[in-house]
């Protein structure tokens, strides 16, 4: 099996249905057959971290849903007779994280006030759509199957003994990989989330928390809404109790603790945050 990406801006350079680039599907076609051709099963990845220019305001942007949608649409189209596997996105912890509140990766942003939240939720709906159009429209005659991939590090409690670095660290599994896989699997963020980023906002002096909150008819639509779940881990963190402070804001802060490395753990050359550990 072959994993690969799609670039959405070379299907749609516009970000929109509007334009199509035939050329970039050519492209993908000559890709797909290759690879059949030589007996390997290919496994498209729709979204890696790569949003057309074109689009105004981002993933902040609710209308990107509608045009992540109608790009999948056409992937499934154009590819679906010959792909089974779909991920609809790789990684969205990281492309929210990341993008929006570090503004390290694009789209360069430093907004960890709301952003990355509204990110985060406005792809997990683009994501519950897209599982839902191939589910309806062309799993029968496709016969493929759709889900997402996420990245999570172990995380360990720096002390066994402290029930505040326990629960500490079960937080830290909650805030990356149940951010995404429990709306998924389970219906709706996890508690913990809800809980300390409600708080966080009072604390702040908002009047509602700094996390969207779903209705109920967004949580029976992203409920079950995956035929298998891709799990990437890089590498590990001891977790330890921290209560932030005012002032402090986010995503990192929201949880409480802070992340901690062993002075004997080496670290991968060119990642300065990938130690090799289990």
């Amino acid at each position: 099996m072959y994993r690969f990406s799609i670039s959405w801006s070379r299907i749609l350079p516009n970000g929109t249905k509007s334009q199509v680039n035939t050329a970039g599907i050519d492209y993908y076609n000559r890709l797909i057959d290759e690879l059949l051709k030589n007996g390997i099963i290919p496994m498209i990845t729709l979204f890696h971290w790569d949003t057309p220019a074109a689009l105004t305001g981002d993933w902040m942007n609710e209308k990107t849903i509608e045009h992540f949608v109608d790009y999948a649409r056409i992937c499934f189209e154009n590819f679906g007779d010959r792909v089974k596997y779909w991920v609809t996105f790789n990684e969205p912890h990281v492309y929210a994280v990341v993008g929006f509140t570090e503004g390290v990766f694009a789209p360069g942003i430093k907004e960890p006030m709301t952003s990355t939240y509204l990110v985060a939720h406005n792809q997990l709906k683009a994501h519950a759509l897209t599982y839902h159009i191939y589910d309806t429209e062309y799993r029968a005659v496709q016969q493929g199957r759709i889900g997402i991939s996420l990245d999570c590090d172990g995380f360990m409690p720096l002390n066994n003994s402290s029930e505040d670095d326990v629960a500490a660290a079960e937080r830290a599994y909650q805030f990356q990989l149940g951010w995404f896989g429990h709306p998924i699997f389970k219906g709706d963020y996890p508690d913990v989330m809800k809980e300390f980023i409600s708080r966080r906002s009072k604390e702040e002096g908002l009047e509602k928390s700094r996390l969207p909150e779903f209705g109920e008819d967004w949580i029976s639509k992203i409920k079950g809404t995956a035929d298998f779940l891709g799990i990437q881990n890089y590498t590990s963190r001891f977790i330890k109790y921290s209560k932030s402070k005012v002032g402090e804001v986010g995503w990192t802060y929201d949880q409480d603790s802070e992340q901690i490395t062993d002075s004997s753990w080496t670290v991968s050359t060119g990642s300065s945050w990938l130690y090799h550990v289990p």
